[in-house]
């Protein structure tokens, strides 16, 4: 069944709110699922839930499949698709989310493989958030394997500039 626009989608994961602001990925991470399509071919990335969709989740506005929720779990953002992908400099659709979540003081994780987050805007609005970060990432050596993510010392480098603000950073 799929969910109205309007709603973000229900997992079953550790963290069963998941949110995304782009579908598909530019990374073009070798390994990756995000950003291929069930014949194999790279796919463009798409638009998908918006600062909107996450005003009205937060206001109490849910689906049939997230009625369940009527506290604020933390919303899971990256579970699909990086959210700091670099496409995200010029629409900035995360950074209006990430607006929302300041302005309500809503907790969330994120996940990312970008360095981005730690970057001017977009680190100045995180400073007023309630998130734990996680950055995934392995070592030097695959940085080969992740083309359009930030390199492995790039995203060590936004951990120190991110853990100030943030209820705990996870590198995984």
């Amino acid at each position: 069944m799929a969910l109205p626009k309007t709603s973000l989608a229900v997992n079953r994961c550790a963290f069963p709110i998941n949110f995304d602001t782009y579908k598909g990925c530019e990374h073009q991470c070798k390994y990756c699922f995000a950003n291929l399509a069930p014949n194999g071919e790279r796919v463009n990335v798409k638009f998908d839930s918006t600062a909107k969709d996450l005003t009205n989740w937060i206001a109490g506005s849910r689906g049939a499949t997230e009625s369940w929720c009527d506290w604020n779990i933390p919303i899971c953002i990256g579970r699909n698709s990086d959210p700091f992908q670099p496409i995200e400099r010029k629409e900035k659709r995360t950074l209006a989310c990430l607006k929302v979540l300041a302005k309500s003081g809503y907790p969330f994780i994120i996940t990312t493989k970008n360095a981005m987050c730690a970057e001017g805007e977009w680190l100045e609005v995180l400073k007023d958030c309630n998130f734990v970060m996680q950055f995934s990432m392995l070592c030097p050596d695959m940085d080969k394997l992740e083309r359009g993510a930030s390199s492995y010392e790039e995203r060590l480098a936004a951990i120190s500039k991110i853990a100030p603000y943030a209820r705990r950073v996870v590198a995984r």
